[in-house]
């Protein structure tokens, strides 16, 4: 088998196109006339090159003779470009065999399930095996293999790995290792690092780290700025300003702002 390099050329001078062929170069360039409407008095093609295949049998075989065509057609589409042609080709090369690959694949296909009707006896196999699967994992008989791929299969939870975590720490065995993980998934605080170190700070030990830690955290010590705003809303002196908003802030109806200025004025911590 031959592969052929052609060139299509423009009033029979411009090169316009670099291709590549397994069949003769007049075959091809019917093909392109009838595709893309080329006027053949016009338009014309030359083969400038060709290489010989030996027997493609394989995908190894194959894929050895595809780069060996894609490495030329690419070459030679770039030296037309380097010479300033006005190619018309949509991609840099490398289309090339698709027939002899279509071949290789059908003789893979028959080599494996025989004929067609072989192949579907596999399809409807596989979907047994599947269905076996499916139940064996619904059976009543409980065993921790089956739980567990029971779960792995149907968990609707996107976090497979903190849902495995989570069975893991609801076992009989208890550790501490287990309890921390337990408090750190299912904790409501939002801020995981402060909730530890308060549940660290609890813990009976004593040193001055905690010591430091707690009067930080639960400590009573009042911002300046706070303090300054309570006595300048809460002034005696009268401003428009501070009475609307004394009055603004105290008012009973709910605002999300109000509510986080009252509580952040009178917050102690």
């Amino acid at each position: 088998m031959k592969t052929r390099f052609y060139k299509i050329l423009y009033k029979h001078q411009q090169v316009v196109y670099v291709g590549v062929t397994t069949r003769t170069v007049a075959q091809r360039f019917r093909e392109h006339i009838k595709s893309k409407h080329l006027n053949p008095e016009i338009y014309s093609a030359i083969q400038f090159d060709e290489i010989e295949h030996p027997n493609i049998t394989s995908m190894e075989e194959y894929y050895n003779e595809y780069h060996k065509v894609k490495a030329l057609e690419q070459k030679y589409i770039k030296e037309e470009l380097e010479k300033g042609s006005p190619l018309l080709n949509i991609s840099v090369g490398g289309e090339w065999g698709s027939k002899i690959l279509s071949d290789i694949l059908k003789e893979q296909f028959f080599e494996t399930y025989g004929s067609y009707d072989g192949f579907e006896k596999w399809i409807k196999h596989k979907r047994k095996t599947k269905a076996w699967l499916y139940h064996w994992l619904d059976v009543k008989t409980r065993i921790k293999t089956k739980i567990w791929i029971k779960q792995w299969v149907y968990n609707s939870l996107q976090n497979k790995t903190k849902n495995w975590i989570k069975n893991w720490i609801d076992g009989k065995n208890r550790n501490k290792t287990k309890k921390w993980l337990r408090k750190w998934i299912s904790g409501r605080s939002i801020n995981k690092t402060k909730y530890w170190i308060k549940h660290w700070i609890i813990d009976r030990k004593i040193n001055k780290t905690k010591k430091w830690l707690r009067k930080w955290i639960s400590g009573r010590s009042t911002n300046k700025t706070k303090v300054w705003i309570r006595n300048w809303i809460n002034n005696r002196s009268t401003n428009k300003t501070k009475k609307w908003l004394r009055s603004w802030i105290g008012n009973n109806s709910v605002n999300k702002t109000k509510k986080w200025l009252r509580s952040w004025i009178n917050h102690r911590k």
